[in-house]
């Protein structure tokens, strides 16, 4: 397994540990509305998320490029491969095969399957799950009587497709 492998897993111990907290407090204080923290939860997963992808990009392209080191060509591709992680900050299926297509010659998208997920079904609700995130992060909440974003059922669907992906993820790149 990768190093951007176990990051993204030592990082999911958080977003565990905040919904473990929603609970607690949804359960110990029922006069609060911790939905505060479900929000909270869904942006840290995706962003886990978007760490996972651009780490292991950058982990293929230095695996890659090891013996060129110090080269001119090594400092043109590492620059190229940092500008093009600067204008990384959606990591839809889209641009992940944007970002990783010219590299690997093929659409990783297409290695998403596991147990009741096909590549089409990954990406979609990969997408969903994109937007979702941008909902909450760019509107906020101002309607308290209006419906939760989040619903917890819904978060924890996330973040067990989250480590799903990520583990397709890794046994597709390992065959590189």
């Amino acid at each position: 397994m990768s190093k951007a492998y176990d990051a993204f897993n030592i990082a999911m111990q958080d977003v565990d540990e905040i919904i473990e907290i929603y609970d607690l407090v949804n359960r110990d204080h029922p006069d609060k509305q911790p939905e505060a923290l479900k929000r909270s939860a869904l942006i840290m997963a995706l962003t886990v998320w978007e760490t996972y992808v651009e780490d292991i990009f950058t982990e293929l392209v230095d695996s890659y490029l090891l013996g060129l080191k110090g080269s001119p060509v090594y400092q043109y591709i590492d620059t190229k491969v940092h500008n093009d992680l600067k204008t990384f900050n959606t990591p839809n299926s889209r641009n992940i095969k944007r970002l990783f297509e010219p590299l690997l010659n093929r659409d990783v998208t297409e290695a998403w399957k596991w147990e009741n997920f096909d590549p089409k079904r990954a990406r979609e609700k990969l997408n969903e799950y994109i937007s979702l995130r941008g909902n909450v992060v760019h509107r906020a909440l101002c309607d308290k009587q209006s419906g939760h974003p989040v619903k917890k059922d819904d978060l924890q669907k996330c973040v067990r497709f989250l480590k799903s992906l990520t583990k397709a993820m890794e046994a597709s790149l390992a065959c590189q």
